[in-house]
């Protein structure tokens, strides 16, 4: 269990979700984990995205969340930041952005003759502010190899890992082509803030590496907003294609603040 210290002070006028130098939830560099470190979890729903594809998702109740995060200034709140970037709950967004995958698929892969069930074969995709994980894991039922982030090390842990391998053995059940049998899934998972990433990314040899860039709904303030474009610059490769569905409306701003030249 990661143990949290948490020194960050939240505006009252002012959303500011700069990367926080305090320790805890949050690393100041990024940190990867293992799918051994994955929590051990049963408690799992099946979740529909489209006619044909339904995703198991994990059941993480409100209560259980704020234990994980042990932090009062957490409790019954979807966002802290510096501190929490709401990765516990299922935003509409991810929803949203996994229903276009399915559906436009055939456009957002290089390779056009791919056989059925595997029309993500061969590509590398990162999720960036993954939560739990919804669109990369579309991406992974296709054949993909996806590398989930998130903010906070602990959702990766307890929701979007977990919910890799859930998934994962349900495919190899079902004779998934994307899920060839005795193997692990071609997922890895990365914690930490966005200022970190490129660091970390350019260390590890997969700075430049992906072929498709997933985010949905994990931009609140305009603070953040040149930290995911670095993130996308750095991860992006030449004819790559980033896919946002970025907006969220209900905090300090709004679409006309995150439209807005300059």
């Amino acid at each position: 269990m990661f143990k949290f210290n948490f020194q960050t002070e939240e505006s009252s006028e002012v959303i500011d979700d700069a990367p926080s130098s305090a320790s805890g939830l949050v690393a100041e560099a990024v940190m990867e984990l293992g799918l051994e470190q994955a929590a051990k979890r049963y408690d799992f729903q099946m979740f529909p995205i489209t006619e044909n594809l339904s995703l198991l998702k994990s059941t993480l109740g409100s209560q259980e969340a704020e234990e994980l995060l042990q932090d009062a200034d957490c409790s019954g709140s979807d966002l802290v930041p510096g501190k929490y970037e709401g990765g516990f709950k299922l935003w509409e967004g991810a929803m949203d952005l996994a229903q276009y995958l399915c559906q436009h698929q055939g456009q957002l892969v290089a390779a056009q003759d791919a056989p059925p069930g595997l029309a993500f074969r061969g590509q590398k995709v990162i999720e960036l502010g993954c939560g739990h994980g919804i669109p990369g894991l579309v991406a992974l039922s296709q054949g993909a190899e996806v590398h989930f982030q998130d903010y906070n090390p602990e959702v990766l842990r307890e929701v979007t890992a977990p919910s890799v391998l859930a998934n994962w053995q349900a495919w190899q059940t079902r004779g998934s082509p994307a899920a060839p049998a005795a193997q692990n899934p071609p997922a890895r998972f990365l914690g930490g803030p966005w200022a970190a990433l490129d660091s970390f990314l350019a260390a590890e040899g997969l700075a430049g590496s992906y072929d498709l860039v997933l985010t949905s709904e994990t931009i609140y303030s305009l603070s953040s907003m040149p930290y995911l474009l670095a993130c996308i610059d750095t991860v992006r490769e030449e004819g790559f294609q980033a896919i946002p569905e970025i907006l969220y409306l209900g905090r300090a701003i709004g679409h006309v603040a995150i439209c807005a030249p300059g």
